[in-house]
């Protein structure tokens, strides 16, 4: 019967001394969680966020200024394409108004899209 209860002893201190080993192990995990969360903190307290949303937006407009020049050259080559058809006899002139017409359209909403106005 000793034997019995120096086992359920020894294993009563095993568990004990296991669940000391996790409460721990789970406050060094939360403590280098917190470290870790201060250390990012500081990291983003040091970056300028605005001055890099900026910079950004300038790239956006930047760009944006890069596809309409290069849409308006395009519509320009197409648009003096279609002028010199529209010279044609009546059959055809008819048909190079219309696709003239239609190309202004496309051009309008291709504007529109990249936020320009045929105004610029």
């Amino acid at each position: 019967m000793a034997e019995l209860h120096d086992f359920t002893d020894d294993a009563a201190g095993y568990a004990r001394d296991a669940a000391y080993v996790v409460v721990g192990l789970g406050v060094l995990g939360y403590q280098r969680v917190q470290v870790q969360r201060v250390t990012l903190e500081r990291k983003l307290a040091e970056t300028d966020v605005e001055d890099r949303i900026s910079k950004m937006c300038a790239a956006v407009v930047e760009g944006v200024r890069q596809i309409d020049d290069v849409l308006e050259g395009a519509l320009q080559i197409v648009e003096s394409t279609l002028e010199t058809l529209e010279q044609l006899p009546p059959p055809a002139s008819d048909l190079a108004v219309k696709a003239h017409a239609g190309a202004r359209q496309v051009g309008d909403r291709l504007r529109e899209l990249v936020g320009t106005s045929s105004d610029s």
